[in-house]
């Protein structure tokens, strides 16, 4: 994940991303069908899509069209992955491919996320605390050895 990409700075791509690759029939999209589908800037999917790697999976299919891979949520693809390990074991009340995630899998996914934001924000509120403090033990280190020199310069001349 790059350095930009905070969940909480992307926030409203990813879950309109989630939601749609979530819930769709389609079992992945292009970066241009999402951006389009979903009337977002293109450029940000695209930044979400390949920076957010713990939630959406390149294909290494290509979209003949454009030129760019599929994605999908890494949730549905391992999904994917166990159905087929049951079908092969015969059992038969499996959701297809093209069935969307569950409502458990959805809010389990944007509660994921939802954490991510917060600990991102309070990690910020962190960061924020710890610099005020650093100053402040500089400030008062600088008025101690302010202090200091004008006690010793006080005897030097009364002295």
């Amino acid at each position: 994940m790059s350095k930009n990409a905070l969940y909480s700075e992307h926030l409203e791509t990813i879950v309109a991303l989630v939601s749609n690759l979530g819930t769709t029939s389609y079992t992945s999209r292009t970066p241009t069908a999402l951006a389009k589908y979903l009337s977002l800037d293109h450029a940000e999917v695209t930044f979400v899509l390949e920076n957010f790697r713990g939630l959406f999976r390149a294909s290494i299919t290509k979209s003949k069209t454009t030129n760019e891979p599929f994605y999908t949520l890494q949730l549905r693809y391992s999904r994917r992955w166990l159905e087929a390990d049951a079908e092969a074991q015969g059992e038969d009340e499996l959701d297809s491919q093209k069935e969307p995630l569950g409502a458990d899998y959805m809010a389990t996914l944007l509660g994921f996320i939802s954490e991510m934001v917060t600990n991102e924000q309070a990690e910020k509120r962190q960061l924020s605390a710890n610099r005020s403090a650093t100053i402040g033990a500089w400030i008062a280190a600088g008025a101690a050895l302010l202090a200091a020199i004008i006690g010793i310069v006080s005897i030097a001349l009364n002295g």
